[in-house]
């Protein structure tokens, strides 16, 4: 007898006569004896039944597989938890077991799948994770590069620091030498360069110390050129970057811009103000009705006391004789008006002296020169036309003062006593310039003769016309003769000798006269 086949979603088992539909999260092919129910459950003739824990279905099943020893269900018994690098597997009789994760794929404890390598690395057959390339560290289901300043060469297993003179980038494989006589920085990324210069690295590999270009800088801090920042600029080889031409450096030492009225040049560190104001670390202040200041003041100067600013506080005011003025440091003063110039209380400058007028310095009106004086080309004194000397008093008036003195006084002293010199001085030069005219004309000998006679006359014990030889006034043989005849035998008696003794002294004084003449010949000559 035919029998009609059973269509899908139903079921008919041995014994019965028709078709039954498949119960919930249950389904069937056409003429099929039972309902095939979902993962986690199996069929239990009539319906679909959960597995009980600790094990596991497919779908389809009809029986449920049970865990193994140290492992568990999933919530949903759809399969079995599995150790790391193992996965739970359904063989063809739905008969579910834990097996190894296969080579370049690994699998940890949380896992449910394996998971297949990234490139450039691999694994063995049940591995918990995956081996990476050299450069590369595994990182929980990923390789990353190792971090800048270590490396990893292919048969370590981890990431190592550079030593203290090499440096590297992420991934290395090993690391650079820094140049001889350089460290490392501590990060050991950098290789440490002079001043004005930066390490740069022209490839993963491969890095140099290179000068700084333009609108960077380098210092002692930091081995990289780093950029300048807002509204600065540096030249190439910089160890710091200058503010650009109206800015100016502010307390926090970065650049800002000068306010309006106000300018200021590369790198300064504040801005030109107007006259009659100064600069106050960010702004231009005004200087008050007491001070006065330059264009580009960094402060005010004060006004003398009792006085005050004038023409918008660029001047202060100045007692009478004195004008105000600016020194090369911006710094304000009043000054004495020079001599020749005067000053008075209502006057702001100081003016030249008239035709026949003078002044000294800080004079408040000038004067007029006496009777028998004239203004020197200055106008700062009078010449006296009678002698004497023009002389300034302590109150700025002026007179000739003669300079004749009494006998008694000391400078009348002192007059003579130059006068004294002064004349020795003119007549050891006539006596000089007489030897010498005689040594040139007459010789040696005539001139020997001619300082006998000065010196002679200078003692005052010859006459120059009484003899050629200049010869004393001793006592001649006939003088001798008449003594002797006025005196009688006294003399003869008690002057026995005498004539010899008379010679002898005047042939000794002759002597003498001739060798001290001499002596001062040679000595003048």
């Amino acid at each position: 007898m035919w029998m009609m086949e059973c269509p899908e979603d139903t079921y008919k088992d041995e014994g019965m006569v028709e078709c039954l539909s498949c119960p919930e999260h249950s389904n069937s092919t056409a003429g099929s004896e039972y309902c095939s129910c979902k993962a986690g459950m199996y069929w239990n003739k009539t319906s679909c039944y959960l597995c009980p824990e600790m094990s596991a279905s497919p779908e389809g099943a009809l029986n449920c597989s049970k865990c193994p020893e140290g492992s568990t269900s999933l919530h949903n018994r759809t399969s079995c938890t599995c150790p790391s690098g193992k996965i739970w597997v359904w063989d063809e009789e739905k008969i579910g077991s834990c097996q190894p994760c296969p080579a370049d794929t690994w699998k940890d404890i949380d896992m449910l799948t394996c998971g297949t390598c990234p490139e450039s690395s691999r694994s063995a057959p049940g591995s918990t994770r995956c081996t990476c390339g050299s450069g590369k560290i595994w990182n929980n289901s990923s390789c990353l590069n190792c971090s800048p300043g270590t490396y990893k060469s292919e048969l370590m297993s981890t990431c190592a620091e550079c030593s203290a003179t090499s440096v590297s980038q992420d991934g290395a494989i090993e690391c650079l030498q820094c140049p001889p006589g350089s460290l490392a920085m501590s990060n050991r990324t950098v290789c440490v360069c002079p001043t004005g210069m930066g390490w740069t690295w022209s490839n993963k590999t491969l890095g140099s110390c290179t000068v700084c270009p333009e609108n960077t800088y380098q210092n002692s801090d930091t081995s990289t050129c780093l950029p300048c920042p807002l509204f600065s600029t540096s030249t190439a080889g910089s160890t710091s970057c200058a503010c650009v031409a109206g800015t100016f450096k502010n307390p926090n030492r970065t650049c800002s811009v000068c306010p309006a009225g106000t300018f200021s040049g590369v790198g300064s560190d504040h801005c030109s103000c107007p006259a009659g104001a100064f600069w106050n670390k960010t702004s231009c202040q005004n200087c008050g009705g007491r001070a006065a200041s330059k264009m580009g003041a960094l402060q005010c100067s004060p006004c003398p006391e009792g006085h005050f600013s004038l023409k918008g506080g660029t001047e202060c005011s100045c007692p009478p004789g004195e004008v105000w003025t600016w020194d090369s440091a911006n710094n304000g003063r009043c000054v004495p008006c020079v001599p020749g110039t005067y000053k008075d209380r209502d006057m702001e400058s100081c003016l030249g002296c008239e035709k026949g007028f003078v002044s000294t310095d800080g004079a408040e009106s000038c004067q007029r020169c006496p009777s028998r004086a004239v203004p020197d080309r200055a106008r700062s004194s009078c010449i006296c036309l009678e002698g004497g000397a023009w002389v300034w008093g302590n109150h700025g008036n002026g007179s000739c003062v003669s300079f004749k003195t009494s006998k008694s006084s000391p400078q009348h002293k002192l007059l003579v006593i130059f006068q004294a010199c002064m004349t020795a001085t003119l007549v050891a030069g006539f006596l000089l310039l007489s030897l010498y005219l005689c040594r040139k004309w007459k010789g040696k000998k005539e001139s020997r003769e001619v300082v006998k006679v000065l010196y002679a006359a200078e003692r005052g014990t010859i006459h120059i016309g009484d003899s050629e030889r200049g010869q004393r006034r001793c006592r001649t043989e006939g003088e001798e003769e008449e003594e002797e005849k006025d005196g009688g035998r006294e003399g003869e008696e008690g002057g026995g000798g005498g004539r010899e003794v008379n010679e002898e002294m005047c042939h000794s004084d002759e002597m003498d006269e001739r060798e001290s003449s001499e002596n001062i010949y040679d000595d003048m000559v």
